[in-house]
């Protein structure tokens, strides 16, 4: 069993269920759209903790701010959304290892 396989399994039995939000800008005929495109997917959701919190201040994140774990398989860019409880965060920074994506969220005001 691959790292990759060991975390998609603990993220099956451990992980929520969140919403991931893509936003594609368009130009037609001189016009800008935004396209959003949503996909379910299960995710490690948990709070930053204090050690982490007192190493990223300069970046402005707060206890209402969180990281999460995806599997390697999920395009994500940062500046697109997750969507988890009802609440919407930005995704300000990616982690990639050859097991999971680690996700830094900032909650949208």
């Amino acid at each position: 069993m691959t790292k990759a396989e060991d975390f998609n399994r603990i993220a099956q039995e451990l992980g929520k269920q969140i919403t991931l939000i893509s936003a594609t800008k368009n130009v037609v005929n001189g016009y800008i759209s935004t396209t959003e495109t949503s996909q379910q997917i299960t995710a490690i959701v948990q709070p930053l903790k204090a050690v982490e919190l007192a190493f990223l201040p300069s970046a402005g994140y707060t206890t209402e701010d969180l990281k999460s774990y995806i599997s390697i398989d999920y395009a994500v860019n940062i500046g697109d959304v997750v969507e988890h409880e009802g609440k919407r965060y930005k995704i300000h920074h990616i982690e990639k290892n050859d097991a999971f994506q680690k996700l830094l969220l900032k909650k949208e005001p």
